[in-house]
């Protein structure tokens, strides 16, 4: 039986999050199922796999979750650097995923899980899909094989990854979340409670307008795009970006870019938060530099935690640079 087969059962016996009161979950299965250990399909002698092990059971299953990227800014002595962030728990969204990766799941039961491209540890697996059934259908889980996986990488790199079955490549596909961001204006928040003066990381939430309730947020600006920017108050400059050659600025309240045929907008300190951002997923070209969806991709509006598939009447587009704004639903894209 396959260890993800055995930690969902596991997890199905411990009482919902709202009444564990806090008690470790592992301590839990040692009071109704004594010898639950031993149900697992291996030996549990050396110490570290056994922490591994009850690690997985302590994780709170994540639904949707698995395998999705995020990206942070985070302050050091050159300046902040950019890093990005793999989920490697939970269930895995098959409908999130490429329509390459999709069909390399078919017939398989189990792949193991590499970083590609630039990406760090290109000889380790990260994690491992597996198949599990139950009364209601059939899932794909992914187990970690390392404690966590945060890379550095630059903003307009993709986070790509690998599906290997056995020691055969299957399909090399791009983390949902993780495509490359290039946009003239990229946003970042801080954590709660956090001024400019002392934040240490911040979080990447989007190039889309939108508004939130945080007194302040960041931009990650080209040099190009912070003439043309304007504020409300004065922004702070709280330094360069080191890889990727933006400018990052703190400011307080309404930010805004001129497009010529139209005009972003950004609020910090809101009454009411709107931090969607969209995503976009679907089979790409291979073997060139830039990210090219072959046909109408996939959108996502996402605002961190939740993800909605957008209606394809309600995508417009146009070739890059300039021209007139179509609908997807009447002109299907170049690509």
């Amino acid at each position: 039986m396959a260890l993800s087969t055995v930690i969902v059962r596991f997890r199905q016996q411990l009482p919902p999050l709202h009444e564990r009161n806090d008690r470790d979950p592992v301590l839990h299965l040692d009071s109704v199922v004594p010898a639950w250990r031993n149900d697992l399909p291996f030996d549990l002698e050396e110490g570290d796999f056994r922490s591994l092990v009850e690690d997985l059971v302590r994780t709170r299953r994540v639904e949707g979750g698995a395998l999705a990227a995020s990206r942070l800014l985070r302050r050091t002595a050159e300046g902040w650097a950019p890093r990005a962030e793999l989920t490697l728990s939970g269930e895995l969204d098959v409908v999130r995923t490429s329509p390459q990766l999709q069909a390399a799941m078919e017939g398989a039961t189990r792949l193991r899980i590499f970083p590609r491209g630039d990406l760090p540890g290109l000889n380790r697996p990260i994690a491992v899909l597996e198949q599990v059934e139950s009364d209601e259908a059939t899932a794909w889980e992914s187990r970690p094989l390392v404690k966590a996986f945060e890379v550095p990488a630059r903003l307009n790199q993709a986070i790509r990854l690998a599906a290997v079955a056995g020691e055969t490549l299957v399909e090399e596909f791009t983390a949902f979340a993780g495509e490359p961001v290039d946009a003239p204006v990229l946003l970042f928040q801080p954590d709660p409670g956090v001024d400019f003066e002392n934040a240490l990381e911040l979080r990447f939430i989007g190039s889309s307008p939108f508004r939130s309730t945080r007194p302040w947020l960041a931009m990650a600006v080209t040099q190009e795009a912070r003439s043309a920017l304007k504020f409300e108050h004065p922004p702070s400059d709280l330094g360069d970006c080191i890889l990727d050659g933006r400018c990052l600025l703190a400011f307080v309240g309404q930010a805004s870019l001129d497009l010529g045929d139209g005009r972003l907008t950004w609020r910090s300190a809101a009454e009411r938060e709107d931090t969607k951002r969209l995503i976009l997923t679907g089979e790409t070209l291979r073997r060139v530099r830039e990210t090219v969806f072959l046909g109408t991709p996939k959108a996502w509006l996402s605002d961190g935690q939740h993800h909605t598939l957008v209606s394809s009447e309600d995508l417009i587009w146009r070739s890059l640079g300039r021209g007139s704004w179509r609908s997807s639903n009447k002109h299907a894209p170049l690509g």
